[in-house]
């Protein structure tokens, strides 16, 4: 019910922000920054020519103007800069012109006043060009005004625009080829779990662009940011106080051939508000004790009413089923407006989104080898075939809402955010078994997944002594929880003989069907404090930064599991799954059927606290005319709790710390500017990578479609990383860029995931030897005038080389099962490292006729997934070719109405996994194809 209220209040709210109260009259909205380093100009004057109307800028350098309907000439001025008049600035009744960022000129550069109109001021790309050249930080980003030219929907396609970073899966961003452990995401500033809480990186296809200000890449670390991160941060703004009233409102539909109206996709029948992603209660647990075990239901050795009636409580589905699937939809209404009432500004916008898509994989393929015991032999042995078809329905449900109000010298926001996600899934997937008794199974999955995210962020920004001391504070309190609600799994060994197919229960080989529920709860808050001081040192301009945030975490996780078991039973199967708990059901007559078991496993729950207090101060300066400095420190205190138990129940911990770190983390940096448009920046840095609750736990968790099960492990240890970065930068006219960069960075126990020795369907997270990483980066920007002064080009490569050195067990086991004429080596690739990572667009773009395109590729190296050890061959991520296809089109004379289409994977490239071996091609480990996605929206905007 709350979540239905927030829907409905923020719809309202939404509504309501197209109406703007402002009478016959119009407004004028600006804002004045320094054009040499992109600073707001607070108290810069803004009044209309001939006329007695005026503002003063406020400490962001907006400024706002009240007017009749007409036609005026702006007069823009501060003491110490060049004035500026901006010509045809056209007020219309009720509506309010918006002339977005106005740069004034220092007066030593320039004496006389310039005209301008007013088209010609409304340039953020070239502001946010200059705050990347004037920034202390390495940073890439990407406006507002951008999401609007490139018809991007959500934050993770624009994101994709960004020098350096790539989005996988379509929701998760990576930076610099580096994974999800080492790239940081953040909103408003500030940490909040994404959907999956043991990522680092927050889901970025949740935010509409609607209502972010900018996405903005840090690939340099300094004091102020967190400093658990290694390949960047990057970190989405919402609107405080949107520009112009609007209420927009878009819709889309995606067809992929292999997927949809595809009568043989696969589900299985759920519960009535999964289309809402909200499960309605049918999968829930029906026991009142989790906990509760059930010997057996015969009388000598159980109870068999009890037994049973806990047995007939469970829901009897456990077969999939085959039906049609429809179009991806989604629908998404935003829109937001500011306010000046009694000297004091308030700004509100909001949105509420809706996806719904289906996905069909055919003959996925999910496989395992080993390298022979004779070493003269290279190829692997096939230790297991699998190969089947999976179906997926995913909702994603979104609402937020934020508020702001602006005084002369302070600015309050307050921002809601609410995320409901489901996943449907069913597998049907035939496998084989050559290892120890060859063995044919038939396998059926049925999954659902549901997970929600709340979040509150409230803020506020003090000003005081004309703004040469700024105050900044944010709170974010967040409840996350995850629901894996009866996850249903059952196996038949198959016997084929004559064309006739008989199917067994064999425990000891098809396993033993089951029923699990996953529960998590998290609670989050996040708080930080920073204090900017601007003064001089030395006769030049300074900033001394410091402040302080802490974060805490708290989550209880449990598993729950409950075995299908036979008794009496041996060659009465159809290959039904249904059957189990209907037709075989136990029946006291026959003494022969199956019933259900607890299967409760105390290692499997557990508490976690995460604690990290932190500390800091930096100080910018310039030490010449060229030359500028920044050098900081960070402390952080961090702690974590441990309670449960090992597998065995030996060892049992009651929250006790398992890890404690007093981080210390320097960073300096220099940046030397060769003329106005180009630099060469050095940087040093200290950073951390820490394992999640999951990981450095003794947790168990079974993904059932693969078969593999992630070992938590409570040994685990902080990652340390120490880093240096290099780039040359410079910044032509029309917004052209060119950028060299070079990285190195040592790791200090990274953490990887490494398979089993004695099994390779259990993974577990380990400390391995140091690592090293080196790279090099190109990043351009330019227009193709050569061909078409319409066309332009952004291209990013890296070329990264990674190493580790190998320890332990691993080093060993890789010694031990040489081929024959193998090499041995003490280093290999880290995990989760791309060599090499492309990312590349060529834009069409015709103002005349209203028309955009854009041609975008993107490919990363062969990664290093699962570190193989003592036979287990070690496992790669093949290349995905991602070339996808966007054209957009404004429709009618005011622009409001605006149409794209998209082609994703225009080359059809497919997912796969690779086993790397001496001697050997690669086999396929794992593999499906998403195929090629055609899609159309149309947006509307009610300005």
């Amino acid at each position: 019910m709350q979540v239905k209220r927030l829907l409905s209040l923020t719809f309202l709210l939404l509504v309501l922000s197209c109406h703007t109260l402002m009478g016959q009259n119009g407004i004028i909205r600006g804002t004045i920054i320094d054009d040499e380093n992109a600073e707001p100009l607070f108290a810069a004057n803004a009044g209309i020519k001939g006329t007695s109307i005026g503002a003063s800028a406020d400490f962001d350098g907006n400024f706002e103007l009240n007017a009749d309907p007409g036609t005026y000439t702006l007069t823009v001025s501060f003491i110490g800069y060049q004035q500026i008049n901006i010509s045809d600035v056209v007020v219309k009744a009720n509506e309010v012109t918006n002339l977005e960022v106005i740069r004034l000129k220092s007066s030593a550069i320039a004496v006389d006043v310039v005209t301008v109109t007013a088209e010609a001021t409304k340039n953020t790309e070239t502001a946010l060009l200059t705050i990347k050249k004037k920034s202390v930080n390495v940073i890439d980003g990407i406006s507002s005004q951008n999401f609007k030219k490139m018809g991007d929907g959500n934050a993770a396609a624009a994101v994709t625009r960004v020098p350096g970073v790539s989005v996988q899966g379509g929701k998760y961003v990576y930076v610099r080829g580096l994974g999800d452990r080492y790239t940081k995401t953040m909103f408003n500033g500030l940490d909040i779990p994404g959907l999956d809480p043991d990522r680092n990186s927050l889901q970025m296809d949740i935010f509409p662009t609607n209502v972010i200000d900018n996405i903005i890449v840090l690939k340099s670390f300094t004091a102020d940011l967190p400093a658990d991160f290694t390949g960047g941060v990057v970190d989405i703004a919402t609107k405080s106080f949107p520009e112009t009233p609007t209420l927009n409102v878009s819709t889309k539909l995606g067809f992929n051939p292999n997927m949809h109206f595809n009568p043989n996709f696969l589900t299985y029948k759920g519960g009535k508000y999964d289309v809402l992603g909200f499960d309605d209660g049918s999968r829930d647990l029906p026991l009142s004790d989790p906990k509760i075990e059930i010997v057996s239901p015969r009388p000598a050795f159980g109870s068999y009413e009890e037994t049973m009636n806990i047995t007939r409580s469970f829901n009897p589905i456990m077969a999939t089923e085959r039906n049609h699937s429809f179009l991806n939809s989604s629908f998404s209404v935003s829109g937001g407006n500011q306010l000046k009432r009694n000297g004091k500004n308030y700004g509100f916008n909001g949105a509420l989104s809706y996806r719904n898509n289906s996905s069909f994989f055919k003959d996925r393929v999910q496989n395992s080898f080993e390298k022979n015991s004779n070493q003269s032999i290279n190829k692997l042995i096939t230790s297991r075939e699998q190969i089947g078809d999976v179906g997926e329905n995913n909702v994603l449900l979104s609402a937020m809402f934020g508020g702001a109000m602006k005084t002369l010298q302070s600015k309050y926001k307050i921002n809601v955010l609410h995320l409901q996600n489901a996943q449907k899934r069913a597998g049907f997937m035939f496998e084989n078994n050559y290892e120890s008794n060859f063995n044919s199974m038939k396998k059926e999955n049925l999954e659902y997944s549901e997970r929600s995210i709340s979040n509150l962020l409230i803020g506020g920004t003090h000003n005081y002594d004309e703004g040469k001391w700024k105050l900044d504070w944010k709170i974010s309190p967040t409840y996350s929880k995850i629901r894996d609600k009866d996850i249903r799994e059952s196996a038949y060994e198959m016997n084929i003989e004559n064309g006739d197919t008989t199917y067994l229960i064999d425990i000891s080989n098809a396993g033993t069907p089951s029923r699990m529920w996953r529960n998590l709860n998290e609670y989050n808050i996040a708080s930080k404090i920073d204090v900017t001081r601007e003064h001089e040192l030395f006769n030049f301009d300074a900033k001394l930064k410091f402040g302080t945030s802490y974060s805490f975490k708290y989550r209880d996780y449990d598993i729950l599991r409950y075995l299908i078991l036979p008794v009496n039973l041996s060659s009465q199967f159809t290959g039904n799954p249904n059957e189990l708990l209907t037709d075989l059901i136990y029946t006291d007559t026959e003494d022969a059927g199956f019933y259900i078991r607890g299967e409760y496993q105390a290692s499997n729950t557990y508490e976690g606290i995460k604690s990290n207090f932190s500390t800091y101060i930096s100080e910018e300066f310039q030490i010449t005319d060229q030359l500028k400095s920044i050098t900081g420190i960070r402390l952080e205190y961090f702690e974590q709790f441990y309670t449960g138990q090992n597998q065995g129940g030996t060892i049992i911990y009651n929250n006790e710390k398992v890890l404690s770190d007093v981080g210390v983390f320097p960073t300096t940096g220099l940046i030397y500017s060769l003329n106005k448009n180009t630099n060469l920046r050095a940087s040093a840095f200290r950073t951390t990578a820490r394992p999640s609750f999951k990981e450095k736990s003794n947790a168990q968790i079974l993904d059932v479609l693969s078969g593999i099960t992630f070992n938590g492990n409570i040994d685990l240890i902080q990652t340390d990383i120490n880093n240096l970065d290099f780039r040359y930068e410079h910044f032509g006219n029309g917004n052209k860029t060119i950028a060299l960069s070079g990285f190195y960075k040592q790791l200090i126990n990274p953490i990887e995931l490494v398979a089993y020795s004695s099994d390779e369907d259990n993974i577990q997270p380990k400390n391995s030897g140091d690592a090293n990483v080196i790279g090099l980066e190109l990043e351009t920007r330019t227009a193709l005038g050569f061909i078409n002064d319409k066309l332009f080009v952004n291209f990013n490569g890296s070329v990264i080389e990674s190493q580790v050195n190998i320890t332990g067990d691993e080093y060993e086991s890789r010694k031990n099962n040489l081929r024959d004429g193998e090499e041995f080596s003490e280093v290999r690739n880290m995990q989760g490292q791309a060599p090499f990572l492309v990312n590349t667009g060529v834009s069409f773009k015709d103002i005349d006729k209203k028309l955009e395109a854009g041609l975008f590729y993107n490919v990363q190296g062969p990664t290093l997934s699962i570190v193989g050890i003592n036979k287990r061959p070690d496992i790669y991520s093949a290349p995905f070719h991602s070339l996808n296809l966007n054209i957009l089109t404004q429709i009618g004379k005011e622009d409001k109405l605006q149409l794209s289409f998209k082609i994703n994977n225009i080359l059809d490239s497919k997912r796969e996994l690779l086993t790397q071996s001496y001697g050997i091609e690669s086999s396929v480990f794992s593999s499906f194809s998403p195929g090629r996605t055609f899609s159309l929206k149309l947006s509307y905007a009610l300005n």
